[in-house]
């Protein structure tokens, strides 16, 4: 537990029960029992320090006894509670809820006791659900719940240990790499898929191509593929790769994906490399992409035999950025 645990000072890891002796503010508690210091971090932390926007100060934070007061001076409200004989319960002993009409607000400035650890295990079940869930939404989920206005970065790191509780982190997802390709092999057999490392074991590229969608690629789209990449944003970047083709319905096909470092010649011709393993891949295929120099070059020496045109769109936008207007739109297209 963090500061609120008394038993994580010390080499005992066993979790203790907390018997509250009184009641909490003003629900009947009488012979009730908390079973771990969790719950009553909660009773003490969300009941009274946030939602009635005052801040606390520990007194004793030790192995056998806890104590805790307003911050305000001249404040009466306190808690105190005390191991037990049995070693394995903690028992609130002393609790006055009352305070003065002066306690300091600090929900302004942000709880100090409202740190990125404690927003993250009030949001982390919803992260679950709502992976997405955006940072100035649980800001105003917490002032709405909390009354609590938080800086923007640090309900920001929350979101993320969330998001690695939840789901890992990054450095264990590409640790995960060699098992996951090892798994779509197994169960997707015909499929390429291939990973790469420098010579110091980190990621450089990563290419994916089942068989199903080669096998649809082969025997119901026409021989064209639209080559482009777009830029990650995850904590390590990177560039996302792909040929996409057109099927029977004029739909986006999309055929296989790969993740390199870099969107340069050396990548692309990697990735086309990779491609043109696909059985059944027909050697004059047309590609269209942008003008970008190392896939045109990439291009030419992987599909030697291919047509190569240019998107009309990337063309455009280049032009657009000499000749705008309208009237001149129109005569480019």
């Amino acid at each position: 537990m963090d500061i609120h645990n008394p038993c994580q000072e010390g080499s005992s890891k066993d979790a203790h029960h907390v018997y509250v002796q009184d009641d909490l503010d003003e629900r009947e508690h009488n012979n009730h029992m908390v079973h771990d210091e969790h719950e009553l971090n909660d009773m003490v932390h969300d009941e009274h320090e946030l939602r009635h926007s005052f801040d606390i100060k520990f007194l004793y934070n030790g192995k056998v006894r806890v104590s805790a007061r307003c911050k305000t001076d001249g404040c009466q409200w306190r808690i105190h509670a005390s191991l037990t004989e049995d070693t394995n319960t903690f028992m609130i002993k002393t609790f006055e809820r009352e305070r003065s009409n002066h306690c300091r607000s600090v929900n302004n400035e942000g709880n100090q006791m409202s740190t990125a650890s404690w927003v993250c295990d009030k949001i982390k079940e919803r992260i679950r659900k709502e992976p997405e869930w955006a940072v100035q939404s649980i800001k105003n989920h917490l002032y709405v719940t909390y009354h609590l206005k938080l800086q923007y970065h640090k309900v920001w790191h929350a979101k993320q240990k969330a998001l690695e509780i939840v789901f890992g982190s990054f450095e264990d997802s590409f640790s995960h790499v060699p098992q996951f390709c090892n798994a779509l092999l197994t169960y997707n057999p015909g499929s390429i898929v291939k990973y790469s490392t420098g010579s110091d074991h980190s990621f450089e590229h990563m290419f994916l191509a089942l068989d199903a969608c080669n096998r649809g690629f082969i025997g119901s789209c026409r021989p064209l593929l639209g080559l482009d990449g777009c830029f990650l944003k995850g904590k390590y970047k990177g560039v996302l790769l792909a040929p996409v083709a057109l099927d029977a319905n004029d739909g986006l096909y999309p055929l296989a994906f790969a993740t390199v470092v870099a969107e340069d010649e050396p990548n692309w011709r990697w990735f086309l490399e990779q491609l043109k393993q696909v059985r059944g891949m027909p050697i004059d295929l047309t590609f269209i992409s942008d003008r970008q120099k190392g896939l045109i070059n990439a291009v030419a020496n992987v599909f030697p035999l291919a047509n190569h045109r240019f998107c009309v769109r990337h063309m455009y936008k280049n032009f657009k950025k000499v000749f705008p207007g309208l009237a001149l739109q129109k005569l480019f297209f």
